[in-house]
């Protein structure tokens, strides 16, 4: 039983360093809104996901946000940054998880990426409106000088539109080279 616990750590801290690594690797997406960057550290969260279920991906996620947080400062707005990356990485994988779950495949993998796409839009939507683009705004103390609505249509909803959709779409592209290698690893882990 200790091998497994020292096993799934080992697992999920390797992940999370190259989850880290490839946040480190973003870019900004807008151009009006630089603090939105593309980055592709989801995709060792999901493989996490995948191999460990909906616990394990937020363990990565969880380990991957608080990494970033130590290294880049354990500022303010540093925390509602990488809150917000946790909050929305989550929100993103409950969905690919539940959907994969119920009918294995390459389709349902992108049925699922399209629905957890909208679904992280929309719930990100609305904690960017009401709590963490107003809170960035009073930290930094800056206007964007559009209202808030104008904010969310053209920034942060097809910011996680496009993000969504990329992390997915490789994702999918990854876990369908990886399957017997991560098959091999989930049965693994159900037989422990």
């Amino acid at each position: 039983m200790k091998y497994v616990n020292v096993k799934k750590m080992v697992v999920f801290s390797m992940l999370a360093a190259l989850s880290y690594a490839l946040v480190t690797l973003g870019f900004p997406l807008l151009p009006n809104f630089p603090f939105l960057k593309l980055d592709f550290g989801d995709i060792p969260v999901l493989i996490g996901t995948f191999i460990y279920g909906i616990g394990g991906g937020v363990s990565v996620a969880f380990i991957r946000s608080l990494l970033h947080f130590v290294i880049t400062g354990a500022g303010m707005l540093n925390l509602v940054g990488d809150f917000a990356s946790f909050l929305a990485t989550v929100l993103y994988l409950i969905p690919i998880h539940m959907i994969y779950q119920r009918k294995k495949g390459k389709k349902n993998a992108f049925l699922g990426v399209i629905i957890a796409t909208v679904f992280l839009t929309i719930f990100m939507t609305i904690a960017n409106y009401f709590v963490l683009t107003p809170l960035y705004v009073k930290l930094l103390g800056f206007s964007y000088g559009i209202p808030m609505k104008q904010v969310m249509i053209t920034g942060i909803i097809p910011f996680n539109l496009i993000k969504g959709l990329a992390v997915g779409g490789i994702y999918v592209v990854v876990q369908q080279k990886m399957l017997v290698w991560l098959s091999s690893k989930l049965y693994q882990n159900k037989k422990i």
